[in-house]
């Protein structure tokens, strides 16, 4: 029996590279995607460097979170489209003293959510993937090239490291009698 297979790992300058389990690659849209699970060992690796320590989290860094909300909020935009006719249209329920003066906010169904979505940072542009049933959920999918994974990298990796460090609960010790 043979089998034949693919494998990527990531160097980032001269550190060890870093093998990438399969669960946390993507192929879509013709595209390979990496998916920044903040608890991953591989993906905590890679963005931590020579700092990584055994059980460790990135999930607290606040770029991270940032890019989170950045996608979260262009997934509920939807596609964009000119929406003055259905502004048009609120405006007129609304002087017309409808029962309900809070309405439901819209969300993108499936089929209006975009495949992709670009966050910027800085003056660089990071380019993500929208997928499954619940999108804003999942882990941040961004693009398989040196180029992203490079930016992902020196943004995440100062904030990331101080994330780790304070991420360490205090035990208060306690006597007892």
């Amino acid at each position: 029996m043979v089998q034949i297979g693919t494998r990527f790992q990531i160097r980032f300058q001269d550190e060890k590279p870093v093998l990438l389990p399969e669960d946390l690659l993507l192929e879509a849209h013709g595209k390979q995607w990496l998916r920044l699970r903040p608890t991953a060992p591989s993906i905590c690796q890679i963005i931590l460097g020579n700092q990584y320590q055994h059980n460790a989290s990135i999930s607290a860094a606040p770029t991270l979170q940032k890019w989170l909300q950045a996608r979260n909020s262009m997934i509920d935009k939807g596609p964009t489209e000119d929406n003055n006719a259905q502004d048009l249209f609120e405006d007129q329920e609304d002087t017309q003293g409808s029962s309900q003066s809070k309405k439901a906010k819209k969300r993108a169904t499936p089929d209006e959510r975009p495949e992709t979505v670009t966050i910027q940072e800085g003056e660089h542009r990071i380019e993500c993937l929208v997928h499954g049933k619940r999108p804003k959920a999942m882990d941040l999918m961004v693009l398989m090239d040196a180029q992203t994974i490079e930016i992902v990298i020196n943004h995440l990796r100062a904030e990331a490291i101080e994330a780790v460090d304070h991420a360490r609960r205090a035990y208060k010790k306690v006597k007892r009698q």
